[in-house]
């Protein structure tokens, strides 16, 4: 489990590129007053959630890029195009907290997006529809829970007010993919169908918590975002519980179209 949607390789293996250091020295000494044992672990932090939300951005680019080949409507692709543009602000927040914690400004690495080998429609719809349930439907909207919960949690204004943006615009494309699952289901048949009903029955309904550096004071850390918002797996669950029920609901709608 990532939170938000990942950038996969053909393989399905999750790929990111490692932010680079910049040129500018950063200043902050609300940041500076912190120990540096716990400035390096929110660097570490920050910087890793905008590398994964700069991935974001190539896989949302992508994404619009298959919804235009097989000739999803044209709803679909411009707000996956604008959902990049809004991935695209997270990692550059993030990166600017990773930096005022590490003193130094950070620029993401470079990322290409993937090569896709030639399938047919039918099973171009399957793949999606499993990414869009997997990295959309279930990613994206733990993923906002998640950073709703860090807001409420963080005192640090700068850290509360990103995390603000993140879980708002994280929560809007779990809707995007709940939209696109739809439209693979409406227009897939029966393979897309069976596909999903499938992930629906055999969901995973546990994930595993953030590791917290040993030796820092969490709540020093939860100040600034850091922290196991979910720690008993509960809000994991419960999210699966509602996306089953809501599918049931959905998949019976196209049931008769798969048929």
């Amino acid at each position: 489990m990532v939170e938000g949607r990942p950038l996969r390789r053909r393989n399905g293996r999750i790929h990111r590129a490692r932010a680079r250091l910049g040129h500018s020295h950063l200043t902050d000494r609300h940041a500076l007053k912190l120990r540096h044992d716990v400035r390096q672990a929110l660097a570490e932090y920050w910087r890793t959630q905008g590398e994964l939300e700069h991935s974001s951005v190539v896989a949302y680019q992508d994404l619009a890029r298959r919804l235009e080949m097989l000739d999803a409507p044209e709803s679909l692709v411009r707000r996956s195009l604008s959902a990049a543009v809004q991935e695209a602000d997270h990692w550059t927040r993030c990166f600017d907290l990773a930096g005022r914690y590490l003193g130094q400004s950070l620029r993401p690495g470079r990322l290409r997006r993937p090569m896709r080998l030639p399938r047919s429609r039918t099973a171009e719809l399957v793949a999606l529809a499993v990414e869009t349930l997997r990295d959309g439907v279930i990613n994206e909207a733990y993923a906002g829970r998640l950073a709703a919960a860090k807001a409420e949690r963080a005192t640090d204004q700068r850290v509360h007010d990103t995390l603000v943006i993140i879980a708002a615009d994280e929560l809007d494309h779990s809707s995007l993919s709940r939209d696109i699952l739809d439209w693979c289901l409406a227009v897939g048949g029966r393979p897309v169908y069976d596909m999903v009903n499938h992930m629906v029955t055999t969901m995973p309904t546990t994930t595993t918590g953030i590791a917290l550096p040993m030796g820092i004071q969490s709540r020093t850390l939860g100040d600034h975002g850091l922290l196991d918002a979910d720690p008993d797996g509960s809000m994991f669950a419960n999210l699966v519980a509602e996306v089953r029920d809501e599918l049931g609901v959905r998949l019976q709608g196209h049931r008769l179209d798969a048929a």
